[in-house]
C-alpha cells in the first residue's frame, strides 16, 4: 500500500504544470526543468511549454518533455532484491492542456509519449540485457 501511494504522490507531482511568475500572454513560452524519482530511477525531464490561448480563466498550453536517466543502479521492480544497472534511459512526448485557474487538475489534456529503458542484470553469472520501449497516449477529461 505504501509503494502505491509513494507513486500516486510521485505521478501528481511530476503532473503540475508551473506558470511563469510573470504575466504572459499567447504565444508565451518557458522551459521547467526538474529531477523525478520514478521505480527506483533518478530521472531528469526537461518541460517546454507554449501558452496557445487564454479565455477568461481557462488556459490552453501545448508542450513537449524529454526524459534522460543516467546509468545507475536500481531495484528490479519485478525481482525484489536483485539490483540492476540501467544503461539507457531516454523518453519524449508532446500534449496539450486546458487548465480553468479555479481547479487543481486540468480540465481536458492529451500526451503522447515514447520511452526506451535498457538494463542489465546479472543472472548466475551470466549478463542479461532487457529492453524495454513503451509507447503511451493519454486522454484526460474531468467530469
Amino acid at each position: 500500500m505504501s509503494k502505491t501511494m509513494d507513486q500516486m504522490k510521485e505521478s501528481f507531482s511530476s503532473s503540475s504544470t508551473p506558470l511563469p511568475e510573470e504575466a504572459v500572454g499567447p504565444g508565451a513560452k518557458w522551459e521547467y526543468q526538474t529531477r523525478i524519482k520514478s521505480q527506483g530511477m533518478t530521472i531528469d525531464q526537461n518541460l517546454h511549454y507554449e501558452l496557445i490561448a487564454i479565455e477568461g480563466d481557462r488556459l490552453t498550453l501545448r508542450s513537449t518533455i524529454t526524459q534522460n536517466a543516467a546509468n545507475q543502479k536500481i531495484q528490479n521492480p519485478a525481482m525484489p532484491g536483485l539490483k540492476v544497472d540501467l544503461t539507457k534511459m531516454t523518453g519524449n512526448g508532446t500534449g496539450s492542456s486546458t487548465f480553468d485557474l479555479g481547479r487543481i487538475m486540468p480540465v481536458s489534456g492529451t500526451l503522447a509519449e515514447k520511452t526506451e529503458v535498457i538494463m542489465d542484470m546479472n543472472v548466475g553469472q551470466q549478463k542479461q540485457t532487457m529492453d524495454m520501449k513503451m509507447d503511451m497516449n493519454i486522454t484526460l477529461e474531468s467530469k
